[in-house]
Formats: structure tokens, C-alpha cells, sequence
């Protein structure tokens, strides 16, 4: 007779197959690498348009520019690259990022899987007074 605590056993972990639906590759495809370009352009196009239109007027120490000239030889506009471009950049794909979490939790919440499992009871109902 052995003793009661000398055997133990161990819960089996059920391997989990981790495949991955093509359509959540092709949104981190648009989060990591298009939406950043996405938002670099609008805001190169959102800076050139406020020199036409003067909307606001940038603070001077965002004015200033840094010389890229490995980036010029790809893209000739891109020889100067403005510390506000790069501000209106962040900016932007932050607000980007904000719109997918918003449109995906909006999705989760209409479209996931429901609240309450196969076990568990239903909430419970307070009655008025």
C-alpha cells in the first residue's frame, strides 16, 4: 500500500492548434506595415496643403528637417524629411490604430462568441420592489 499523497497526477494540457484565420494576417499586415506609410503620406500631404492654405502655423522647432539622402535614392522627395511630418505621423497612426481597436471591439462584441458557456447558469433576474 502506498502512501496517499506519493502518486500524483498531472493534468494532460491539450495541444492547441494555433492556425491563424487569413483574414486576422492580412489586418496585422495593414496595422504594421501600410497603415505607418499610410500615415506618413497623409501627413507629407496634410503639411504641404497647410503651406498653400495656412491653416495653423507649425512651431518653429518643428520646422527643422534632417537630411536622408540613402531614402533619396528611392523616393527623391524624401531627401528632407520634417521633424513635423514626423509628429503628424505618430499622430496619425495612432488615430489609425484607435479606429481599428474600435471597429474590431464593435466586430468582437456583435460577431464573438457569447458571454455565458454550455455550463454556466443564467444571470440572475432582480425583481422590482
Amino acid at each position: 500500500m502506498s502512501p496517499k499523497y506519493s502518486e500524483y497526477q498531472y493534468r494532460q494540457v491539450k495541444e492547441r492548434r494555433w492556425d491563424v484565420h487569413p483574414i486576422w494576417r492580412g489586418i496585422g499586415f495593414i496595422m504594421l506595415l501600410l497603415l505607418p506609410l499610410i500615415s506618413f503620406s497623409a501627413a507629407v500631404l496634410v503639411i504641404r496643403a497647410n503651406q498653400e492654405q495656412k491653416w495653423f502655423s507649425p512651431p518653429e522647432d518643428l520646422s527643422g528637417y534632417f537630411e536622408t539622402p540613402q531614402l533619396a535614392r528611392f523616393a527623391p522627395e524624401l531627401e528632407r524629411v520634417y521633424y513635423m511630418d514626423l509628429v503628424l505621423t505618430f499622430l496619425f497612426i495612432v488615430l489609425g490604430f484607435g479606429i481599428f481597436t474600435v471597429i474590431y471591439s464593435f466586430m468582437w462584441s456583435q460577431l464573438g462568441p457569447s458571454r455565458y458557456g454550455p455550463v454556466d447558469s443564467p444571470p440572475i433576474k432582480k425583481s422590482r420592489r
